[in-house]
């Protein structure tokens, strides 16, 4: 019995998210997913003297993420979309 590639994937440390390597059973990322995982490494917050860091930023940077996440289910969205219907034309076709 095959392996879940998801299972494999949530498997793996680290902030990045699974990676995409020849012959692996992991998860192949589009480009908007493969972004979220070096921008959450790179993500810093700005400090303020009083309150630790600025509410305003961290909203900002909250607004910055779901705007990555949609990007990401919008292409992945229309990959499915996309599989969906070669599979339909094949069947139709066979």
């Amino acid at each position: 019995m095959s392996q879940n590639p998801v299972k494999t994937a949530s498997k793996r440390g680290g902030r990045g998210g699974p990676q995409s390597s020849a012959g692996s059973n992991e998860l192949h990322l589009n480009h908007a997913q493969q972004a979220i995982g070096p921008w959450l490494s790179k993500l810093r917050f700005r400090r303020q003297l009083i309150g630790g860091v600025s509410e305003a930023d961290v909203w900002k940077k909250i607004a910055e993420l779901n705007d990555m996440y949609e990007a990401a289910l919008c292409a992945e969205r229309a990959r499915y979309e996309a599989l969906l219907e070669q599979a339909r034309k094949e069947n139709a076709g066979g």
